[in-house]
């Protein structure tokens, strides 16, 4: 179960990279880049039990959720990740050192869903929402649930029923109830 445990831990560790890096396009004219050599940094999940199933292709980590990564923070009740392939193959290739490479893991997972009060906290970057789904197919970034937002600390913020964030192009669509409170800085409506 250790060994299983570890996987897991790699798995949400490049999954929660993917999550943070999506966020990056939310302001395009000011976009904050990924600090060098994050990705190596070592990433703590803690949560009050884990359940995986290999045959459903899942793992969850529930109660509490709390996964830091350097100065990144993701907050849930429920952090559930789907993935494809055989754990027993990535157990045992995590833990023969020679294989053990940043990035290895990252392809088998298809989807991560976080789910109660889910807050993610990054550089600059605060978002908040019910729900939060990421793909990795199209890296597409999915917030819902009354009251999704996205503050950037000093820019303003943006609530939405539906906040999707299309890593690609950058593209970010607000569906729903959407309010914005924007500083215009040296520049008004005057």
């Amino acid at each position: 179960m250790r060994g299983f445990h570890y996987n897991i831990s790699c798995m949400c560790f490049w999954a929660l990279i993917l999550l943070i890096n999506a966020g990056n396009g939310y302001c395009q004219t000011d976009s904050l880049p990924a600090k060098k050599g994050a990705e190596k940094e070592r990433i703590h999940i803690s949560a009050q039990s884990l359940v995986a199933d290999d045959n459903e292709k899942y793992a969850e980590f529930i109660g509490n959720v709390k996964a830091v990564q350097g100065d990144t923070t993701i907050n849930s009740e429920s952090l559930k990740i789907y993935y494809e392939g055989q754990a027993e193959k990535q157990i045992k290739d995590q833990t023969d050192k020679s294989k053990n490479t940043p990035g290895q893991g990252q392809d088998s997972i298809k989807k991560i869903v976080a789910t109660g009060s889910v807050k993610i906290k990054f550089d600059e970057i605060d978002a908040q929402a019910h729900e939060v789904i990421y793909t990795t197919i199209d890296r597409v970034l999915i917030l819902n649930g009354p009251g999704a937002k996205v503050i950037k600390k000093g820019s303003g913020s943006t609530t939405a029923n539906k906040i999707t964030i299309y890593r690609d192009s950058g593209q970010i669509k607000f569906e729903g109830g959407v309010e914005g409170v924007f500083f215009p800085g040296q520049r008004d409506l005057n």
